[in-house]
C-alpha cells in the first residue's frame, strides 16, 4: 500500500501573511508608528540637531571628518533598520491578531527596534556634546 500523503499537503496560502506590502499602506503604518512613539520623535529631533552639529564640529576641526561621517552613517543605518523592520512588525501584528496569548510579541519587537534607534542617538548626542566642549585643535 502506498503511504498516506494527506498529512504532507501544505496549508492554504491565506494562512500565511503576505510578503508584499503596498507602499501607501506601509508608509501610513510607518508614519503612524513614528507619530505614536515619543521616543522616536525625540530621536528624530536629536538626529537633525546632531547632523548640523557634526558638520560644524568637522568644519571647526574639533572632530575628524571620518569620525563624523561614521557617526552619521550609524544614525542613518539605525533609521534604515527601523523602517525595514516596520513591514515585518505589521505582518507579525496581523498574523498574531487572533492569538491573545501572543499579543506581547509585536510589542516586544517594536520596543527592541525603538531601543536600538534610541541607543544610537543617545551615543551620537554624547559624542556631539563632549566634542563641542573640546578646544579647537
Amino acid at each position: 500500500m502506498p503511504p498516506d500523503t494527506s498529512e504532507l499537503q501544505p496549508p492554504p496560502e491565506e494562512s500565511f501573511p503576505s510578503l508584499r506590502v503596498g507602499k501607501s499602506r506601509l508608509r501610513n503604518f510607518t508614519l503612524g508608528r513614528v507619530r505614536a512613539s515619543l521616543p522616536l520623535q525625540v530621536c528624530m529631533c536629536v538626529a537633525f540637531v546632531c547632523y548640523g552639529a557634526l558638520v560644524f564640529l568637522a568644519i571647526s576641526k574639533r572632530l575628524e571628518f571620518a569620525t563624523a561621517a561614521v557617526v552619521v552613517l550609524m544614525s542613518l543605518a539605525s533609521w534604515s533598520f527601523l523602517f525595514w523592520w516596520f513591514p515585518v512588525l505589521e505582518r507579525t501584528q496581523k498574523h498574531l491578531a487572533g492569538t491573545p496569548e501572543r499579543a506581547w510579541i509585536p510589542r516586544a519587537l517594536e520596543i527592541f527596534a525603538t531601543l536600538c534607534v534610541a541607543v544610537v542617538h543617545v551615543l551620537m548626542l554624547v559624542i556631539v556634546v563632549m566634542q563641542a566642549g573640546e578646544p579647537v585643535r
